[in-house]
């Protein structure tokens, strides 16, 4: 994504990343059907982190993309960054 005050690309792992570190106590709310799910930008943060160095162990790199078969669902949200 692109954004008007900057000059290159925005990746959503870094919106991540700021949100974990500025505002890690924040609630980041999903609903699954009528179930609503909430954990904080410091708990998504450190999930993405965990799935990042699993990935990398697993030989990915940082511009490497890799998919899941999971169903999107709020314990998949961590797979967005």
């Amino acid at each position: 994504m692109l954004s008007t005050m900057q000059d290159g690309p925005l990746p959503l792992a870094e919106l991540l990343r700021y949100a974990a570190s500025v505002h890690a106590d924040a609630a980041v709310t999903t609903r699954t059907g009528s179930a609503a799910h909430r954990r904080t930008f410091g708990e998504l943060g450190a999930r993405s982190a965990q799935l990042a160095n699993a990935l990398r162990g697993l030989g990915a790199g940082p511009s490497d993309r890799v998919a899941t078969s999971k169903r999107c669902s709020p314990a998949s949200a961590p797979c967005a960054t």
